[in-house]
């Protein structure tokens, strides 16, 4: 029983890899072959691992359907839309603005605007035509109603080199766009656990930041501690790939989490056991 269920899972992770590699994605049609296939795997079991393969590969296709059919509407491309939602991640600071992910609760005139958004508020007019420049600090959670200027995705894919188009669709972002010169007006606050976790990270890279100024070494320690590799800078990035060592970026900042909710829960049992110890402190 447990080799077949091995079997019927690697054919599952077999078929979700084949999708994608493909130059196009099937109809979402053939998704009707999976319940056929899973009618004689049940008559004939040795056709369960073609059963699980097609499953793997109709998932997987289907999912990329729903995140492609998210896109924005190419009338909309160019077009001015106001949009009412929340800053859904850690915004950061390029060389000309704030950039940061949205989740769309609303847009005006009904619109159908992609549920989360990839948007840069501008620094500087001079930096993107008719941009905006941002009078105040933003935060994760903070619910912002925007004029933006939006596109579908889109990024050139070398051999080699980073899909950025890849990229936005495993993140869920159906556009990517600016924020124009007036307009914007913040509207409250939203708690979700989400929101709260990105505000405790906020506050931690804040305080990095704070007490180190602009450094690498204070990206490299935001990067480590809360997983914000965007502080880091280009040149610290070659160095680490001159090194070999840009893939302790990638893992650490799960292992820093984990030796320390460790530590936190040793620190945590040793004072419950030592009551005279917590009297006299």
């Amino acid at each position: 029983m447990t080799r077949s269920v091995t079997v019927a899972a690697l054919a599952f992770a077999t078929g979700a890899a084949l999708l994608q590699v493909q130059a196009e994605l099937p109809a979402p049609h053939w998704a009707l072959v999976v319940p056929l296939l899973g009618v004689l795997a049940y008559r004939v079991p040795r056709a369960a691992p073609l059963a699980a393969f097609a499953c793997g590969f109709a998932w997987a296709a289907l999912l990329a359907h729903q995140r492609i059919g998210d896109w924005l509407d190419p009338a909309l491309e160019g077009r001015t839309l106001e949009v009412v939602g929340v800053i859904a991640s850690l915004p950061v600071a390029t060389e000309r603005a704030l950039r940061f992910e949205f989740e769309v609760e609303s847009a005006a005139s009904g619109a159908k605007v992609p549920g989360k958004l990839l948007l840069s508020w501008y620094r500087a007019r001079e930096a993107e035509d008719e941009a905006a420049s941002p009078e105040v600090a933003l935060r994760a959670g903070e619910r912002w109603r925007f004029p933006v200027r939006l596109r579908r995705p889109h990024g050139a894919v070398n051999p080699h080199g980073f899909d950025y188009e890849a990229w936005l669709l495993e993140r869920g972002i159906g556009a990517t766009g600016y924020v124009r010169a007036g307009g914007a007006r913040r509207l409250g606050e939203r708690w979700a656990f989400a929101d709260v976790v990105q505000r405790v990270r906020g506050a931690v890279r804040e305080r990095f930041v704070d007490r180190l100024g602009a450094t690498p070494a204070a990206g490299i320690l935001v990067a480590l501690a809360v997983g914000e590799q965007r502080a880091i800078p280009v040149e610290e990035w070659r160095l680490f790939n001159r090194t070999g060592v840009t893939h302790l970026m990638s893992i650490s900042g799960l292992h820093v989490t984990l030796v320390s909710g460790l530590l936190a829960w040793l620190a945590a049992a040793l004072w419950r056991r030592v009551p005279g110890a917590v009297e006299r402190l």
